[in-house]
C-alpha cells in the first residue's frame, strides 16, 4: 500500500520546488499559485479561476468555513474588530 501511494505522491523535493520557485524566481509575481501541473512534475504557474470553477458556490464556502473553524481564525476579513 505505502509504495502505490509513493507512486501518486510527491517527494518532498518534488513538494518544495513550488515555495522554492516562489522564492528565488525575480519574474513570479506575489499571489501567485505554483505548483505541479497534475500529481507530479516541475512547479509551474497554476490558473486559480480553472479550478474554481469546477466547484459550485456552496462547497467552496463549505470549505472557507472549515478552514477558519480548524485554524481559529475569526473576522479573517476585518482583522481589526
Amino acid at each position: 500500500m505505502y509504495r502505490m501511494l509513493m507512486k501518486l505522491s510527491q517527494s518532498i523535493e518534488d513538494g518544495t520546488m513550488g515555495i522554492y520557485r516562489g522564492a528565488c524566481d525575480p519574474a513570479v509575481e506575489s499571489g501567485t499559485l505554483l505548483g505541479p501541473n497534475g500529481i507530479t512534475g516541475e512547479a509551474v504557474v497554476n490558473d486559480l479561476t480553472k479550478d474554481h470553477k469546477k466547484l459550485p458556490a456552496e462547497a467552496l464556502d463549505a470549505f472557507w468555513e472549515a478552514s477558519c473553524a480548524a485554524t481559529g481564525v475569526e473576522n479573517f476579513f476585518n482583522s481589526s474588530s
